[in-house]
């Protein structure tokens, strides 16, 4: 019998411990493959007409993958190997040489990653169409998508994956020579001194996170030396929390004669100390990844989910246009006559004079520092919103307030325009404005015009000099599918700026724009649900390996439990109730982090996260509710079939 064969019939004899280490590596090619497969598809490329903006997220977002799944599947050796240090042990006394133990570890872990490879390009395969169509729906693209096989993507698969094993494997065969076998054999015989927490530590943790806790709920106004303090407060005081805080808890709950000594409490909350000790560093870990996963699908979902509605209220019109003389604009509206299926509903020509102003108000680039302003008239401003019905209108009483718009104003980061003043330039005089008002959507299409302040018609009648900046914003009926419309008109423009004399020219569409937005907000949040899987899947897995690594060596404290008169029904509720601590802490943790930071976020972004953040944590909790019980049923087979 060759060592190779034995190494197959120990994968086949330990398959149940292997499936899930399977799955996730299954799991991880297979999305792996999609997303190359995605970057060489010219399907996807031409349709989306953003060929190195899709590629480079593909790309960026393949080689998250393989990093996490080298990690995952270095980790999950390590744990096999303890899981088995016995059988180990026994082929050393048997004496077997480690270069031949060493080896059939290697073939082991090769033979594994060969199924896993084989398997998971089968399956990336088989979803390629349904993960083209996924895209391409969420980008807002309805075509018939055709199955291709891409010989490009499998090649780079099974070169990324096989190096992958095979270090990983040699890896594992290192490991047979950096331990004594016999000290493997009897690893499981070895005392534990019972964990101790300091009390210092666990006031130290829980103070860290309430500190970072209460400074993102109750902060008024945020800054980046902010948040990293309070993001590396709650990180360490997450590992403060899982090594001090909960063993104190568990020593604490140990005071309670009446609970402690009831069935078998005593038993199951010692052995929990134990464990939690042990996992301390691997579930605070957990907790940190979990939070920071929720959060990216949460933010990802939110955008796309608030998407359309954002959108319409920053490009209120379908198009806007500066307008440097008449021949523009003459071109400009013999393209709207060859298109009566997108007929002008209202079109409105707006005057905008640029000078510069100085703001006394702390916000961003505007403080204490001179930059270009846009001035337009109440007046006109008033027809703006009378036509796009998006803000309100205004009412100055004196030719010394004003109002500004700043699409960019941030409740959380900026302080408020009221009772600040601005101080414009103005020829041969400085005339200094308070602000009475603010407005947050744009007046024209987003990142059309900046710093538009609001001004009484007489004093703008008075205004000379500064640049004055024309403008044109037209409403077209069915802007939505106004493709031929929309790509004559930005032809055009792009034509007039290569040509030199309108570098400068400026135009937004509405349709040109939201098709662009759901292409990038589409590919995040295909990128960011299949990244999100992939991690929780792992760090499932992980929490799946570590206890099963635990099950052989609890068999004999289970066989002694047996013998006092402990049925297997006991042994069940007893493991079902450490395990489920072990799920649920870093879970909770995890979520609870995340709540608090999408709460911030939600200040900072001003977007809608109930929904995406709720349908986020179900699902994630969901799959979690899977490991743990596929964990608790594994550890009682073991523990039941041995004693």
């Amino acid at each position: 019998m060759t060592l190779f064969s034995v190494a197959w019939k120990n994968v086949k004899r330990n398959f149940y411990s292997y499936f899930l280490y399977l799955v996730s590596m299954v799991f991880s090619i297979m999305i792996y493959y999609m997303f190359t497969s995605l970057k060489y598809n010219q399907q996807v490329l031409n349709l989306a007409n953003v060929k190195e903006e899709i590629k480079i997220g593909f790309t960026m977002a393949s080689t998250v993958i393989a990093l996490f799944a080298a990690i995952f599947i270095w980790y999950s050796n390590s744990f096999f190997t303890r899981k088995r240090k016995k059988e180990v042990g026994l082929y050393s006394l048997m004496g077997v040489k480690k270069r031949q133990i060493g080896a059939m570890l290697f073939y082991e872990n090769l033979l594994m990653g060969l199924c896993a490879l084989i398997i998971g390009i089968l399956l990336g395969n088989i979803f390629s169409k349904l993960s083209v169509m996924l895209l391409l729906k969420l980008m807002g693209f309805t075509v018939n998508v055709k199955f291709v096989l891409i010989p490009r993507a499998i090649l780079d698969t099974v070169i990324t994956f096989a190096i992958l094993f095979v270090i990983t494997s040699i890896h594992g065969y290192m490991i047979i020579y950096r331990y004594k076998l016999i000290d493997l054999f009897q690893a499981d015989q070895q005392g534990e001194k019972e964990p101790r927490a300091s009390i210092i530590s666990a006031i130290l943790g829980v103070l860290l996170i309430g500190s970072g806790y209460f400074y993102y709920v109750t902060a008024k106004i945020y800054s980046l030396h902010s948040l990293l303090y309070t993001l590396i407060t709650v990180v360490v005081g997450t590992y403060f929390l899982f090594s001090s805080v909960t063993i104190y808890l568990i020593k604490m709950s140990r005071k309670n004669k009446k609970r402690y000594y009831s069935g078998v409490n005593m038993i199951g909350t010692s052995h929990l100390l134990y464990r939690i000790k042990r996992h301390a560093r691997t579930l605070a870990t957990i907790a940190v990844l979990s939070a920071t996963t929720i959060t990216a699908m949460g933010i990802c979902f939110s955008f796309y989910y608030d998407f359309q509605t954002k959108f319409d209220s920053q490009h209120p019109f379908s198009y806007v246009y500066r307008v440097p003389d008449k021949s523009v604009d003459q071109r400009m509206e013999e393209i709207f006559a060859r298109h009566p299926e997108n007929e002008i509903t209202d079109s409105l020509e707006i005057d905008f004079i640029q000078t510069k102003g100085r703001f006394s108000v702390k916000s961003g680039f505007k403080a204490d520092r001179e930059t270009y302003v846009n001035l337009i008239s109440q007046s006109k401003y008033n027809q703006l919103v009378a036509v796009t019905k998006e803000m309100e209108p205004v009412t100055l009483t004196g030719s010394d307030e004003a109002m500004i718009v700043d699409e960019f104003f941030s409740a959380a980061l900026d302080e408020s325009y009221i009772g600040k003043t601005v101080d414009l330039s103005l020829p041969g005089e400085s005339k200094s404005l308070t602000f009475v008002d603010y407005r947050t959507r744009p007046l024209v299409n987003s990142y059309m015009l900046f710093n538009i302040i609001v001004i009484s018609d007489e004093l703008f009648a008075e205004v000379t000099g500064g640049e004055v900046i024309k403008m044109k914003a037209v409403v077209v009926k069915d802007e939505k599918r106004s493709e031929g419309l929309s790509k004559e008109l930005e032809g055009l423009v792009t034509e007039l700026r290569e040509g030199g004399t309108y570098e400068s020219l400026g135009f937004s569409s509405y349709y040109l724009e939201r098709s662009d937005g759901l292409i990038a907000n589409g590919l995040v949040i295909f990128i960011g649900t299949f990244l999100g899987l992939v991690f929780l899947l792992s760090t499932g897995s992980i929490i799946f390996f570590k206890q099963l690594s635990e099950a052989s060596d609890d068999v004999s404290r289970y066989r002694i439990l047996k013998n006092i008169g402990i049925n297997r029904r006991e042994v069940r509720v007893t493991i079902s109730r450490q395990l489920f601590f072990v799920f649920a802490l870093p879970l909770g943790v995890g979520v609870v982090h995340s709540l608090v930071a999408l709460s911030m976020l939600n200040k900072l972004l001003d977007t809608n996260l109930l929904v995406p953040v709720t349908v986020t944590v179900a699902v994630y909790s969901l799959i979690y509710g899977v490991y743990y019980y596929l964990t608790v049923n594994s550890y009682t087979r073991i523990v039941n079939s041995s004693v």
